[in-house]
């Protein structure tokens, strides 16, 4: 949690547009390598937003529910169009989603409903990990 709320500080300072970190529990105990891919996944949606998006906010959010833990990185950019997160070169958008399904999770990549582009990722927690959530 606190590296995602460091890199939406430094993606907002560096790149100057608005980011906004929330997250619904204090903690959330999660593995190093779940650790890392919501970090990898996080900033490379970032560098694709401050390279195509020409945004004015994000919004990164993460959520820990009984079973996963889902993480949003929302723009309020030119949105992404269906072909693009389809083509073969589109290695960022390939690189997310496997690194997702490398943790038994998945990525999307989505038009907003009213603009902008929405990542989401969804992660299953383990047995071990579901009664390490802390409010």
């Amino acid at each position: 949690m606190a590296a995602l709320e460091w890199q939406a500080a430094q993606f907002a300072e560096k790149i100057g547009i608005a980011c906004e970190f929330a997250c619904n529990h204090a903690e959330v105990d999660i593995s190093t390598d779940q650790a890392i891919a919501l970090f990898r996944i996080c900033q490379e949606a970032m560098s694709n937003i401050a390279k195509y998006a020409h945004a004015s906010h994000v919004e990164v959010t993460l959520e820990a529910t009984s079973r996963e833990i889902v993480m949003q990185v929302i723009d309020n950019g030119l949105g992404i169009a269906p072909a693009d997160v389809l083509k073969p070169n589109a290695f960022g958008i390939n690189g997310m989603v496997e690194r997702a399904v490398a943790l038994s999770g998945q990525c999307r990549v989505q038009a907003g409903k009213q603009g902008g582009t929405i990542v989401i990722v969804t992660i299953p927690l383990q047995p071990a990990q579901l009664d390490a959530v802390t409010v």
